[in-house]
């Protein structure tokens, strides 16, 4: 088998979940003839069919559910833990990946990953919720433990204080526009930050054979680059949220955004290390996860704040008037 086709397809295995930073969760289950295409089609827990005459100018991803296309998918196909059938009439333009999962009917070139332990494992445990374990045993009181955790939490405080106030400063539009996403939508946030860190975490694994096919160590750094800003943005946004909470309840009145961003980072940061370090405490790194989920989701719907989510449409302007405007025009000579 030849390198190149091997990187292509753990690179596109990839960059789908990791694309989900910059796609849209839409609520298509069935694409027909006479329906708008939609630019991209994510489906979790659910089937997709793309009826004949039904086109998606962009990608299809399914996980965790079965695909039947019969129409045109202009971007790839790629369906994690699920089965695929493609009907004559189906064409696909770019890759069709199938990852623990069948494929039936015409063949578009798809390749399909069914023995691969890693990508399976993945596959297969994407609705998985972790469970936190109580400890075996009563953990003992460790002073120089507490002090030393205590001053690394004072060292990210200062850090994510330090970046909260860049990114205030530079882009409080932005951190507005994602915080309101993250607030009108929290399921949909913490579901899409939850797929985006296990691609993270997959492309840790993975990176060691993408290096081996001599391609891996400029796009892993990239995409490691793009996923560290995610959630260092939506951790300053939930930041942002802390902010104005305190500064209300508090009855301060400060008019520079980038300070309250800075104050409410730094005791989210805070607050989170500290619960860590005191002995007899736990679930804060659930906690800090579920966050990081959360606002990464919403950094990820929204495109690092730069359009809202749901994406709001244009209206059409009223041919009828235009004529009329025109025809009020004098004709030239």
């Amino acid at each position: 088998m030849k390198k190149g086709f091997i990187a292509m397809s753990l690179l596109l295995l990839l960059l789908v979940p990791t694309s989900l930073v910059f796609a849209d969760i839409t609520a298509d289950r069935v694409v027909g003839e006479d329906d708008p295409a939609p630019d991209e089609v994510i489906v979790i827990d659910d089937n997709v069919e793309i009826e004949s005459g039904g086109r998606v100018n962009g990608d299809v991803v399914v996980i965790n559910g079965n695909a039947k296309i019969a129409g045109t998918v202009r971007g790839s196909l790629v369906v994690f833990n699920g089965d695929v059938e493609l009907v004559e009439t189906a064409v696909i333009r770019d890759e069709c990946i199938i990852v623990n999962g069948t494929l039936t009917g015409t063949n578009q070139n798809c390749t399909v990953i069914s023995d691969f332990p890693l990508l399976t494992g993945i596959a297969n445990r994407l609705t998985d919720i972790p469970s936190v374990r109580p400890p075996t045993r009563v953990p003992s009181l460790n002073l120089n433990g507490f002090w030393s955790k205590l001053a690394g939490t004072v060292g990210r405080t200062l850090f994510f204080g330090l970046i909260a106030f860049g990114i205030g400063s530079a882009l409080p539009k932005h951190v507005q526009q994602v915080q309101n996403t993250m607030q009108n939508n929290i399921v949909a946030s913490g579901t899409v930050g939850f797929l985006t860190s296990l691609a993270g975490i997959s492309l840790l694994l993975l990176s060691g054979i993408l290096i081996l096919v001599c391609i891996g160590i400029p796009l892993t750094f990239a995409l490691m680059v793009i996923l560290a800003a995610g959630i260092s943005f939506g951790w300053v946004t939930v930041g942002n949220s802390v902010g104005h909470w305190l500064v209300n309840k508090l009855n301060i009145q400060i008019d520079n955004q980038a300070v309250i961003i800075a104050i409410g980072t730094m005791l989210l940061t805070f607050v989170l290390g500290l619960l860590g370090a005191i002995p007899y405490v736990f679930g804060e790194g659930l906690l800090a996860f579920a966050i990081v989920c959360v606002g990464l989701g919403a950094v990820a719907l929204t495109k690092f704040g730069t359009r809202p989510f749901p994406a709001i449409v244009a209206p059409v302007g009223n041919s009828d008037k235009i004529t009329a405007v025109l025809e009020t025009l004098p004709d030239e000579e």
